[in-house]
C-alpha cells in the first residue's frame, strides 16, 4: 500500500522537479525546509516527516503498522536508501534503478502550460495558485494545480491527475532553514 501510494504521487510530482521551472521562477527547488507531508492517491494517505535540504537532496520519514522508514535521495551521489531503524538495517540502490522509478527522481519532462489562478492560504502559509499542464516524453498528460508559497517559492500543496491516477500533496507545519548533513545520511551502526 505505502509503495504504490508513494510511487503515483511521487511520480506525478516527479514530472514537476528539476528543471521544469525553467520557464519562470515559480519555484526555488534549492531553500531548505522541513514539514509534515500528507499524500493521497489512490484512495490511500500517507503522512511522512519530510526533510528538503535542495531538490537533490532530501529524506522522508514514515510509520505503517508501527515499523518506521527512511527513504533518503541523494541525487548527488546517484543514491537512494530505505532505512528501517528497527531491523538496523538499510538497503541501497542507483536512482537508475528500476525498482527506484517513481520515488522522487526528477526527469526532463516540462510543463507546457502554467497560469496564475489566485493567491490562497494553505496551512497559514501564503501562495500563488498556479494551473498547470506537464508533458512527459511519451506525450502522456498531467494536469491540475500547484501552490507555491509567495515568500520562499516552496511547493506547499498540488493536486495532480494523469487519466485516471490523482495524487494530492500537503505539506503542514512547514518550518523554513537549512536541514542538519546527518540526516541524509543512513544512521551509524546499521
Amino acid at each position: 500500500m505505502q509503495k504504490t501510494l508513494v510511487a503515483t504521487a511521487l511520480s506525478l510530482l516527479a514530472l514537476l522537479a528539476g528543471p521544469v521551472f525553467g520557464q519562470a521562477p515559480l519555484m526555488n527547488p534549492d531553500v531548505g525546509y522541513s514539514a509534515t507531508r500528507v499524500m493521497e492517491a489512490e484512495g490511500q494517505r500517507l503522512e511522512q516527516r519530510y526533510y528538503h535540504q535542495n531538490m537533490r537532496t532530501n529524506r522522508a520519514d514514515s510509520e505503517l503498522k508501527g515499523q518506521k522508514s527512511s527513504m533518503i535521495v541523494r541525487m548527488d551521489r546517484n543514491l537512494v536508501w530505505i532505512v528501517a531503524p528497527q531491523q538496523k538495517m538499510y538497503m541501497e540502490m542507483s536512482v537508475q534503478d528500476p525498482k527506484a522509478r517513481g520515488l522522487d527522481v526528477p526527469d526532463n519532462d516540462r510543463i507546457s502550460e502554467y497560469s496564475y489562478v489566485s493567491s490562497e492560504d494553505v496551512h497559514g502559509v501564503r501562495t500563488n495558485k498556479y494551473k498547470v499542464v506537464a508533458r512527459d516524453a511519451q506525450g502522456s498528460t498531467v494536469s491540475g494545480y500547484l501552490w507555491i508559497s509567495d515568500e520562499d517559492k516552496i511547493l506547499v500543496k498540488m493536486d495532480l491527475s494523469e487519466g485516471k491516477q490523482r495524487a494530492v500533496m500537503e505539506l503542514k507545519d512547514l518550518n523554513v532553514g537549512a536541514q542538519p548533513d546527518s540526516l541524509f545520511d543512513p544512521p551509524a551502526g546499521l
